[in-house]
């Protein structure tokens, strides 16, 4: 018997763009399909189009919410399928994909799925980008690795014991689940398939398209305060103030009212080497910003001991580059 896949789609006035997701799924004819559509109670043509599949949606509701994460929470919470993802309701997923996603499930060690997702914006903008990445090191996955949330799919039990979608994040409530899965879980049973899943559709209307920084670097995109957020909650957890203090800086905010719940016990050794490689890596923008100051002071407060060898070297090098170019 195949598995139940349960599919997620928040929706507010996407009535443009929802009939082609919509289609995407059903179109497919996977046999054990649970769509739930949680519509924040829309104006345009969404409520029409929704209508048209009532006999192939299975929930859907059309009322407001409080955001994007509160409607993918509460459709969590009414879904039943033993695998489960969010669809945004401006892409769309590739014909065959739920198939090859219900298959690499069959295997009862497998506890997340990711495959290619091919981003485009109608216009010159169209490449293929692989999915959630796993590396070597535990701590960094954790510590960089981002959820490619529309071809990452987990068994539903993880996203219900991870404690749902924190909804004071906006742009990395997705990335920040998939730091508590590794947390809790490690990073045994992720099965990469080498193929796209998923279609991912920037316009001017999205809110990545909105904050899109590529770099990470500018300390008022969105982004950058939201993923800056969740390292300053993890440094406070590991009682290092100057690393709190450090992270504070690289953006105009902290959310101060976030707080990372761990789902397992907490891992204090685990989650200072998350810190220091973040830091590390902060630390190598700056430099290559020609920041050379903030490098100086993000690499004073990293605890060397926690980074791998080469990054140690790496390390010494650019405060060594970084004296002579700020003082020269």
């Amino acid at each position: 018997m195949t598995s139940r896949i349960s599919i997620i789609i928040p929706s507010y006035n996407q009535g443009i763009y929802i009939e082609k997701t919509l289609s995407s799924l059903f179109d497919q004819n996977y046999p054990n399909l649970e769509v739930i559509v949680m519509d924040g109670g829309s104006s345009d043509s969404t409520i029409d189009i929704l209508k048209k599949y009532n006999n192939e949606i299975t929930y859907w509701i059309s009322e407001p919410d409080n955001g994007q994460s509160d409607a993918i929470n509460m459709g969590l919470k009414i879904a039943t399928g033993e695998i489960c993802n969010w669809l945004c309701s401006d892409d769309y997923l590739e014909p065959g994909s739920l198939k090859k996603i219900g298959e690499a499930f069959t295997d009862k060690e497998i506890n997340v799925v990711t495959g290619n997702v091919r981003v485009f914006d109608n216009k010159d903008l169209d490449f293929i980008k692989e999915g959630t990445l796993v590396y070597e090191s535990l701590a960094e996955t954790i510590a960089t690795s981002v959820n490619i949330q529309p071809v990452t799919f987990f068994r539903l039990q993880h996203f219900k014991d991870s404690g749902l979608l924190s909804e004071n994040l906006h742009y990395f409530m997705d990335k920040e689940l998939w730091m508590k899965f590794l947390f809790h879980n490690g990073q045994k049973g992720v099965k990469t398939l080498d193929c796209t899943i998923a279609h991912y559709l920037l316009h001017p209307q999205s809110k990545t398209f909105q904050e899109m920084d590529p770099e990470m670097f500018d300390p008022k995109s969105k982004f950058k305060i939201d993923n800056n957020t969740i390292f300053h909650h993890l440094a406070q957890r590991v009682d290092n103030q100057k690393q709190v203090n450090i992270i504070a800086s690289l953006t105009d905010s902290i959310l101060n009212d976030y707080k990372f719940n761990f789902i397992s016990d907490f891992d204090k050794n685990l989650t200072a080497q998350v810190v220091d490689i973040y830091l590390y890596h902060e630390a190598k923008k700056n430099f290559y910003k020609k920041k050379y100051r903030k490098c100086i002071s993000i690499m004073k407060t990293i605890n060397q001991s926690n980074l791998t060898i080469a990054y140690q070297k790496d390390l010494s090098y650019l405060k060594k580059k970084s004296l002579i170019n700020y003082l020269f």
